[in-house]
C-alpha cells in the first residue's frame, strides 16, 4: 500500500503499524482506491455529458430545428461591427419592368399645363418618358358549369336513357383545378382543412365543407398513381442517389421517420414506421447497385453492391464537437478539419474546370494520407472521449466511402441535395398533426408544387378507417394542369408493393 503512487508515506505507515492499525488503514486505503477510481470515471461521463450537453446543429448531426433556445444560427461567430445593409460595391436589385406589350392595358397621362406659368400643354410634343407599372389581382370569381342531362325514350323500343357527362374522370363538384388547389393550400401552404375553408369562401367566393376538401384530395389521389410509381422506379435506377432520414411525429403511438431520395430528376419522400434496413430498402430497392451518399447511418453499409460517399458536411460538423472539448483530440480533429478544407478547394477548382479528373486524384493523395494518420492519432488518444473514438473508428472502418466523389462522375463530397430536399418539401413536423404516412415525389415531368398530407386530430376520419387503410403514400404533382394526373394525391402503401 505503500509506493510513488500512495497517499500516505513511509514513516506514517510504520507509526499506523506500531499502533497496531495496519489491517484498518489497508482497508481505508483500498477503499479510498475504490473512490477515486469512481470518481475518475465519473470525471470522463461528465465531460461527456457537457459535450452532448453543447452539441447543435454547427457541431453534431443534429437538425437546425433541435438547436436549443438562444442558440447562434451561426454557430457563434462573432457579428461584424459594420453597419447593416448592403456593403460597397453590392449590385442592387429592383423589379424589372415587362415589355410594353406584354402588360394588360397602358393608360398614358400627359401634362395638361406648365408648372411654370400655366401654358396650355396639349399641343406640346412629348419628351422623355417615364414608366410606372402597377400589378393588380382581378376579382377571383369561380366559373360554374351547370351539365343538364336530359333522359329520352326509344320509339322503336321504348328504352329510356340519360345523357352522360362529358371526359371519363370522377363525377365530382369540383373540377381538377380546383381540386388542385385546395391540396396545395391544405399541404404546400401548410392550412388546416377550416383554413382552406375559409380561404375559398373570403378569396374565391365558393363554399366547400370539409368532408369535400378530403374528397378532393382522395380523387387527386388516384390520377397521381402512376406517375408516382414511375419517379421511384426511376429513384431506384439513378447512378447516384442522396439519401437521408429524420424523425418526424407519432403516427398512433407509433414514431415515424421521414426518408429522402434525390437524384438529378427525382425526389422521392417516405414516412416509414421505423429507421432501419427494411426502411431504406423500400426506399431505394433491394438491389440498388449506384452511389449512395448519405450520412453514416449503418442500415445503409448492408447495400452491398452499391458504392457509397459519405457526408463530408455531417463529418466537419462531428469534428468541431471534437474540437470544443480541450486534449490531443482536439488538435486531430481540427487538423482533420483543415485537411478538409484543402480537399474542399481542391473540389472547388475541379468543378470550375481548372484540374482534370486524374489531376485531382493526385492531389488528393496527400490529404488523403493525413486524414487517415490523424484519424490513427485520435484512436491511440488515451484522454480522447467515446464520441471521439467512435468518429474516428467509423471513418476509418469506411475509409472508401470518404472519397468516392474523388473517382466517381457525378458524386459530391457531400449530401446537401438530400438535407436541402427536406427544408424545400415543406414535409416537417408540425404539432397538432397526425401524418398516417407521405410519400412527395417531384420528377421531370412534374412541376415543383409541394403538398403535404395532415390530419387535425379533431378532423380526421376513424380509427377504425385509418387503420384499414394500411397507411397512405403522398404524391406531388402540377395543380394547374387539365389532366386529372397533374394532382396532388395520396397513394395507398400497397401500390408500391
Amino acid at each position: 500500500m505503500v509506493g510513488p503512487d500512495s497517499i500516505i508515506t513511509a514513516e506514517e505507515m510504520a507509526t499506523f503499524k506500531a499502533a497496531g492499525l495496519t489491517p484498518l488503514v489497508e482497508q481505508v486505503l483500498l477503499r479510498v482506491r475504490e473512490l477515486l477510481k469512481r470518481i475518475d470515471q465519473q470525471a470522463v461521463q461528465i465531460k461527456e455529458l457537457q459535450v452532448r450537453l453543447g452539441q447543435n446543429s454547427q457541431n453534431s448531426s443534429r437538425p437546425p430545428g433541435q438547436d436549443p433556445p438562444g442558440a447562434s444560427p451561426n454557430g457563434g461567430k462573432p457579428k461584424g461591427e459594420g453597419k447593416p445593409g448592403a456593403r460597397p460595391g453590392h449590385k442592387g436589385s429592383h423589379r424589372e419592368l415587362l415589355p410594353s406589350d406584354q402588360v394588360d392595358a397602358i393608360v398614358a397621362r400627359d401634362p395638361a399645363s406648365c408648372l411654370g406659368c400655366g401654358l396650355d400643354l396639349a399641343q406640346a410634343p412629348r419628351q422623355r418618358l417615364e414608366r410606372w407599372q402597377v400589378t393588380e389581382l382581378p376579382e377571383i370569381r369561380p366559373t360554374v358549369t351547370e351539365f343538364q342531362l336530359w333522359e329520352k325514350c326509344c320509339p322503336c323500343c321504348g328504352a329510356r336513357t340519360w345523357g352522360k357527362l362529358p371526359g371519363s374522370g370522377p363525377r365530382s363538384a369540383f373540377g381538377p383545378n380546383l381540386q388542385a388547389t385546395v391540396s396545395l393550400l391544405s399541404g404546400a401552404y401548410h392550412l388546416s382543412f377550416s383554413q382552406v375553408h375559409n380561404l375559398l369562401k373570403d378569396v374565391f367566393h365558393l363554399s366547400m365543407s370539409i368532408g369535400s376538401i378530403q374528397a378532393c384530395r382522395r380523387i387527386a389521389t388516384q390520377a397521381s398513381a402512376p406517375a408516382c410509381q414511375a419517379l421511384l422506379a426511376e429513384t431506384r435506377a439513378a447512378q447516384v442517389v442522396h439519401a437521408d432520414e429524420t424523425g418526424f411525429e407519432q403516427c398512433q403511438g407509433t414514431r415515424m421517420w421521414l426518408w429522402v431520395a434525390v437524384t438529378p430528376g427525382a425526389e422521392v419522400y417516405l414516412v416509414l414506421p421505423g429507421r432501419g434496413h427494411a426502411q431504406a430498402e423500400a426506399l431505394l430497392g433491394r438491389d440498388f447497385s449506384g452511389v449512395i451518399e448519405r450520412d453514416r447511418w449503418k442500415p445503409y453499409e448492408r447495400f452491398r453492391q452499391a458504392d457509397h460517399q459519405l457526408c463530408w458536411a455531417h463529418i466537419r460538423r462531428n469534428l468541431q464537437g471534437l474540437i470544443e472539448v480541450p486534449g490531443e483530440t482536439a488538435v486531430q480533429a481540427a487538423m482533420v478539419k483543415l485537411a478538409s478544407d484543402r480537399a474542399f478547394r481542391l473540389w472547388r477548382d475541379f468543378q470550375a474546370g481548372s484540374l482534370r479528373r486524374i489531376q485531382l486524384m493526385r492531389r488528393m493523395r496527400p490529404i488523403r494520407d493525413e486524414i487517415h494518420d490523424r484519424l490513427r492519432r485520435i484512436l491511440a488518444d488515451p484522454g480522447s472521449t467515446r464520441r471521439g473514438l467512435a468518429l474516428a473508428d467509423d471513418l476509418l472502418r469506411q475509409e472508401v466511402g470518404l472519397w468516392t466523389y474523388v473517382r466517381r462522375k457525378g458524386v459530391a463530397p457531400t449530401n446537401n441535395a438530400a438535407y436541402a430536399a427536406c427544408g424545400i418539401s415543406g414535409i416537417m413536423p408540425r404539432p397538432g398533426l397526425c401524418r398516417v404516412g407521405v410519400i412527395a415525389a417531384l420528377g421531370r415531368f412534374i412541376s415543383a408544387w409541394w403538398s403535404r398530407l395532415g390530419y387535425r386530430h379533431n378532423q380526421s376520419p376513424s380509427r377504425k378507417a385509418r387503420r384499414a387503410s394500411g397507411g397512405w403514400y403522398r404524391a406531388i404533382g402540377n395543380p394547374f394542369g387539365a389532366a386529372w394526373a397533374n394532382a396532388f394525391s395520396l397513394i395507398p402503401m400497397s401500390a408500391w408493393r
